[in-house]
C-alpha cells in the first residue's frame, strides 16, 4: 500500500539493512550493530559524533600528559609565582589577577592530572596510540614512539595487551631493546608479554628494573630466552625474585640461552641461586656479564661460585658486591 513501510533488505530503500534473518548485522561499520531501520541518514550522524568523540578524547589526551602537565608548570609557574607577590604585597585584593594567574592554571593542570588515567582505560584512545606509535616508529622518529610507548605502559595491564599485539603483527622491536622498566605493568600482564618475546624475532636487550614481577613471572620469561635465544641481555635490576626466580634463569642458561649480560643486583636471590648459576656456568659459553649485588649471597653461594670459575667458566665480570659474603670466601 502507499503507507507501507520499506523493506530494510532492499538495496535501494533508504534503511540500512539487516541479515537474512532479519537481525542486527555484527558488521555493521556503525559501533558494533546498526539496529534495524535506522536510516543512512542517521548512521552519518552517529559516525560522525563517535569521529567528534574520538577527536575530543585525543585533544584532551594530548592536553593531560605527563610531558604537556610539565610543560604547564613551566609556563604558568613562574607567572602565578609573581601573581602571589603581587597578592600579598598589594593594599587591596585583586580577585582577577588571583583567579586569571593562579585559579585557572591550578584547575588546568588538577584536570590534566585526573582525566589522564581515565582516557587511558578507554579502548579507542589505546587503539589510536598503538597506531601513533607504529607510525612514529616506522618513521625513525624513536624519542617520540618511546613516548608513546611510555603512555601505553601507563595504562596498564590493557596497555601490555596493546603492546604485545603490536609485537605479534609487526617489526618494530626486532633488532632492538624491550624497555619496561619502571612501568606499571602486573605480573599476569609481564607474563603475556614473556609469552609474545618467547616467538619474537630478533630482540637484544629486555630491561625489567623495578617492575612487580614474581618468580612465576620470572620463570615465563625464563622459557622466553630458551625459546629466544637473540636475547643478549637482561636485567632485573631491583625486582622482588628470590631463590626459585634465580634459579628458572640459571636452568634457562643451562638449557642454552644465549645471554651475554644478566644483571639480578638488588634482588632477593641467595646461595640456593649462586649455587644454581654455578652448575650453568660450567654448560653455558655465552654469558660473559652476571651482576649479583646487593643480593642475599653468603659465603657458600660465593664459594660455589669461585669453583665454576676455577673449572673454567667463560664468565668475563662477576659482580658480587654489596652481598654478604666474607674474607674467607673472597680469597
Amino acid at each position: 500500500s502507499a503507507h507501507e513501510l520499506p523493506n530494510s533488505s532492499d538495496p535501494s530503500s533508504p534503511l540500512m539493512p539487516c541479515n537474512e534473518d532479519g537481525e542486527v548485522s555484527a558488521e555493521s561499520p556503525v559501533c558494533g550493530g546498526n539496529p534495524c531501520g535506522m536510516s543512512k541518514y542517521a548512521a552519518a550522524i552517529a559516525a560522525a559524533c563517535q569521529k567528534a568523540v574520538l577527536e575530543g578524547q585525543k585533544a584532551a589526551f594530548k592536553q593531560s600528559t605527563p610531558e604537556r602537565r610539565l610543560c604547564m608548570l613551566i609556563e604558568d609557574g613562574p607567572q602565578g609565582i609573581l601573581a602571589t607577590l603581587y597578592t600579598f604585597t598589594a593594599k587591596s585584593l585583586q580577585w582577577t589577577i588571583v583567579v586569571l594567574n593562579i585559579g585557572v592554571p591550578a584547575l588546568r593542570l588538577i584536570f590534566a592530572y585526573f582525566i589522564y588515567p581515565i582516557l587511558l582505560t578507554q579502548e579507542a584512545v589505546l587503539t589510536w596510540l598503538s597506531s601513533e606509535w607504529s607510525l612514529h616508529w616506522r618513521a625513525g622518529n624513536r624519542d617520540r614512539a618511546d613516548i608513546v610507548f611510555n603512555h601505553l605502559a601507563d595504562a596498564g595491564d590493557a596497555g601490555a595487551k596493546v603492546i604485545a599485539e603490536v609485537m605479534r603483527s609487526t617489526d618494530i622491536f626486532k633488532g632492538g631493546s624491550l624497555d619496561l622498566q619502571d612501568k606499571g605493568f602486573s605480573d599476569a600482564a609481564l607474563k603475556a608479554l614473556a609469552r609474545m618475546v618467547g616467538g619474537f624475532g630478533p630482540l637484544q636487550k629486555i630491561d625489567l628494573t623495578g617492575t612487580e614481577i614474581s618468580d612465576s613471572g620470572v620463570r615465563a620469561w625464563a622459557d622466553a630466552l630458551t625459546a629466544n635465544t637473540s636475547v643478549q641481555e637482561l636485567i632485573l635490576y631491583y625486582t622482588g625474585i628470590t631463590d626459585d626466580g634465580g634459579r628458572a634463569l640459571a636452568e634457562a642458561l643451562a638449557k642454552g640461552a644465549s645471554l651475554r649480560k644478566l644483571d639480578l643486583s638488588g634482588t632477593r636471590i641467595g646461595d640456593g641461586a649462586a649455587r644454581a648459576f654455578a652448575e650453568a656456568l660450567l654448560a653455558n659459553s655465552s654469558l660473559e656479564e652476571l651482576i649479583l649485588g646487593g643480593t642475599g649471597i653468603t659465603d657458600d653461594g660465593g664459594r660455589a661460585l669461585a669453583e665454576a670459575l676455577a673449572k673454567g667458566a667463560s664468565l668475563r665480570k662477576l659482580d658480587l658486591s654489596g652481598t654478604r659474603i666474607g674474607d674467607g670466601a673472597a680469597r
